[in-house]
């Protein structure tokens, strides 16, 4: 369960590793710094899995990417979310606005096809001033795959309890059966033992 603290910390350590993500071609690599994250995590007692630090980053983006969007329509009063200021200062330049959020680079190395940026040389201009639809889609589809992951990992955690509830059940067949085939043999022993005795 992450608590306020292990989060903000995820926050920092993310961002103390920004620019190697963004070097990290390879998904390989990239699982490398996430277990980096992870080690470092764990030294401040905060015990999360690579895959768990990469999950929930990529839930911090989505949530700052929201509260950034009603925050242009309702004004400053509109945040209530704790880590936003946090994931502000994370995101944006030093001495700059940002205009949307999260930044695209952020978002293309955590999860974001690079199809969408090369294919479009003018989209990075364009980005700078204004919402994007690739940006809105990109987006959706990044919710999308955390919900799909969800589902997954409680789908995964019902078959291992069937897995686990028939491996139960195979032990109690097992332990019948035996119970049977010696019933069977002090059956036959005492068959015999009649037939010994009348014949």
């Amino acid at each position: 369960q992450w608590t306020s603290d292990g989060t903000k910390i995820l926050i920092r350590l993310r961002v103390s590793y920004a620019e190697k993500f963004l070097k990290a071609q390879k998904k390989g690599k990239k699982n490398e710094l996430w277990e980096i994250i992870s080690n470092e995590i764990l030294e401040k007692r905060y015990k999360f899995l690579s895959r768990q630090c990469d999950e929930k980053w990529r839930r911090l983006l989505t949530q700052y990417r929201r509260t950034h969007d009603a925050m242009k329509t309702s004004g400053n009063n509109a945040v209530k979310w704790q880590y936003y200021h946090l994931m502000q200062q994370a995101l944006e330049p030093t001495g700059k606005k940002q205009t949307m959020s999260p930044s695209k680079s952020l978002l293309h190395e955590s999860s974001i096809s690079p199809l969408i940026y090369r294919s479009h040389p003018s989209v990075s201009s364009t980005l700078s001033q204004q919402h994007s639809p690739v940006l809105s889609a990109t987006s959706e589809y990044s919710e999308i795959i955390a919900f799909k992951q969800v589902q997954n990992d409680a789908l995964t955690k019902r078959l291992d309890k069937l897995e686990e509830r028939e491996g139960e059940m195979l032990k109690v067949l097992q332990q019948l059966v035996a119970k049977l085939e010696e019933a069977n043999d002090v059956e036959k022993q005492k068959l015999e033992l009649f037939r010994t005795i009348f014949s």
